[in-house]
């Protein structure tokens, strides 16, 4: 950990670099009280993207959760402000109907009668067309669809625009990549990398086979805890070695 603290003092004094976005001092992460990660040190400089990658359980998702203070953790985690707004975009998308009887995920088959009783896209979103058309262009044929009608794709694309009428300065998504078909894929990278372009920081959980262009820095967990954080050069780097 002293290496790395050299290492990062270092980075800011010879580049004169800005202070960081994210700020995370020897932390460890707990899940139902197990720790998933051990140890953690790594700072995210403004101009920079992070992609979270790992196995299943190493803790991706509770680490966007720790982020967000809402997961215990020991250490400390510095947000600067210019992350504010953060807004986090989760994997199950999840709503209730109108009647708020009942829970929903996209992924479940719905018979007429829940199409009837759901929310329409623009009311979960529950804003104006205008401001949704600004910050999300394209999406008007979806806005009048009752949610339980849309696919995997078209989901992520509302919960996405939810996201962005908040006019977030700092996206974290959770695997937002997982269960679209090719052309949504391709949609959504493309997405996120006009997206950095303009500005806003992205933090994703993803699989490592889904690597975004706009990506700069990854951080590979394992499930002993242990992980490692490069650049995303280096990362490829490593995969070939």
């Amino acid at each position: 950990s002293n290496s790395f603290r050299q290492y990062q003092q270092h980075r800011i004094r010879q580049h004169m670099l800005p202070l960081p976005l994210i700020s995370i001092q020897d932390c460890i992460i707990f899940f139902f009280f197990c720790m998933v990660i051990s140890s953690l040190w790594l700072q995210l400089l403004p101009g920079e993207h992070l992609a979270i990658v790992g196995p299943s359980g190493s803790g991706k998702t509770s680490l966007l959760l720790a982020l967000q203070n809402k997961l215990h953790y020991h250490g400390k985690i510095t947000m600067h402000a210019n992350t504010e707004p953060l807004v986090f975009v989760g994997q199950i998308h999840q709503f209730k109907n109108k009647s708020n009887t009942a829970d929903f995920y996209y992924q479940q088959r719905y018979h007429a009668i829940d199409a009837a009783d759901s929310m329409t896209a623009q009311e979960w979103i529950g804003t104006d067309t205008h401001s949704i058309r600004h910050a999300m262009p394209g999406i008007d044929d979806l806005l009048e669809k009752p949610l339980v009608q849309l696919s995997n794709g078209e989901h992520k694309k509302i919960q996405l625009a939810k996201a962005l009428t908040a006019q977030p300065k700092m996206l974290l998504l959770d695997q937002p990549i997982i269960g679209l078909d090719t052309a949504s894929r391709k949609w959504l990278h493309q997405k996120l990398q006009g997206l950095a372009a303009s500005g806003i920081t992205i933090v994703l959980a993803t699989a490592s086979t889904e690597m975004p262009a706009c990506i700069t820095h990854v951080l590979q967990l394992h499930h002993d805890g242990s992980h490692q954080f490069t650049t995303k050069a280096n990362w490829h780097a490593t995969l070939k070695d």
